[in-house]
């Protein structure tokens, strides 16, 4: 897990614990009511002599204050908290951190709700129960607020982390792959495969790297995430041209394919995605280029098939690519290819095409 994670979760979070403001008010209600019926007496006491018609009128007060406390009470919605209980425990569990603040919101918006439900079929509670309605309504409520601190927060952080560079979302690319437990070698490497398919695109453009460098604004590692910035010509064809070659090579894996079939299995991708349309779509003039193409497509290839195959699964923008687990494990083991062979152990060496 790395902090983009984090963020995206809570950013999942945060829709799913959009009803948690109108509970808070709900549960203030109950509490800021029994603070009044607890002030009001304790004042009736104090400046009342305790004579016996004077103890029966602060019974009958407090009798009125209990019964007032279980219409405020009866006002929460208890099964719009259940339906989204459940959204926030399935939430939960994609969240490995033992301090799951999620956990114990879960935990005590639950048993608050069990007492509410409790008090408002038998309002005549002894006031010891009530105190702990009140104190498991606080208990509640400081979590609620723990929650919607932590989204506030990591959001702001990202937006900082965001904000950094002065750029045009047009022309960012976002990659990630999620293989965890990287080396410096490996991250070194597919780092210096997406320059080097950036480079290939820009000389398909006739753009000269050295005024559009690609330029790194977010990286992190464990897994790898990278967010770079370029040309934004490029990067719009960069990015479509790995989403449909991710696409592809993750599908002839599997039975809606026979890639595994073909001899030369870079050819395969290329006859796939049909190189030459995909550059005209993006708006290259592909008469005068023909020969720049031919040079250069199976490199794009070969680097599209490494970054490929470097992860099960893998993120372009805001599009996510995974292959089933079955696969994933004979692509471990080196099976999916048949006879397509490496000249070593090193992610830079090169598939025999």
């Amino acid at each position: 897990m790395i902090f983009n994670d984090v963020v995206d979760w809570y950013s999942d979070i945060k829709e799913a614990t959009l009803f948690l403001g109108d509970i808070k008010k709900e549960f203030s209600e109950i509490r800021k009511s029994y603070y009044t019926l607890t002030s009001s007496t304790l004042e009736a006491t104090l400046t009342n002599m305790l004579s016996a018609n004077n103890i029966n009128s602060i019974t009958g007060n407090i009798s009125i204050k209990f019964n007032s406390i279980a219409v405020v009470a009866r006002r929460v919605k208890l099964i719009n908290i259940g339906r989204n209980l459940y959204k926030l425990e399935v939430l939960a569990t994609s969240y490995p951190n033992i301090n799951n603040p999620i956990t114990d919101l879960i935990e005590s918006l639950e048993y608050c709700s069990d007492k509410i439900h409790n008090y408002y079929n038998n309002p005549t509670i002894p006031l010891d129960d009530l105190s702990t309605l009140i104190a498991s309504i606080n208990v509640s409520i400081s979590d609620i607020e723990r929650v919607e601190f932590l989204i506030e927060y990591l959001s702001k952080i990202n937006n900082v982390i965001q904000s950094e560079h002065d750029y045009s979302i047009d022309s960012v690319l976002s990659i990630r792959l999620y293989r965890e437990n990287m080396t410096v070698s490996e991250l070194t490497f597919y780092m210096n495969l997406i320059n080097k398919l950036y480079e290939r695109s820009c000389t398909l453009f006739n753009i000269s790297t050295t005024d559009y460098p690609l330029i790194p604004i977010k990286i992190e590692s464990g897994s790898l995430l990278e967010k770079v910035i370029g040309h934004e010509k490029v990067m719009a064809f960069l990015g479509d041209f790995l989403n449909r070659g991710i696409g592809f090579i993750h599908r002839n894996y599997t039975d809606e394919g026979k890639l595994g079939e073909h001899k030369n299995k870079i050819n395969a991708v290329k006859d796939n995605l049909d190189i030459v349309k995909l550059c005209e779509e993006h708006g290259i003039d592909t008469s005068k280029c023909k020969k720049i193409i031919q040079e250069n497509v199976d490199a794009l290839c070969l680097d599209l098939y490494k970054l490929t195959t470097s992860s099960g699964k893998i993120s372009v923008n805001n599009t996510t690519h995974n292959i089933s687990e079955e696969v994933n494990k004979q692509l471990s083991k080196g099976q999916l290819f048949g006879k397509l062979t490496t000249s070593g152990n090193n992610p830079d060496d090169t598939p025999t095409i």
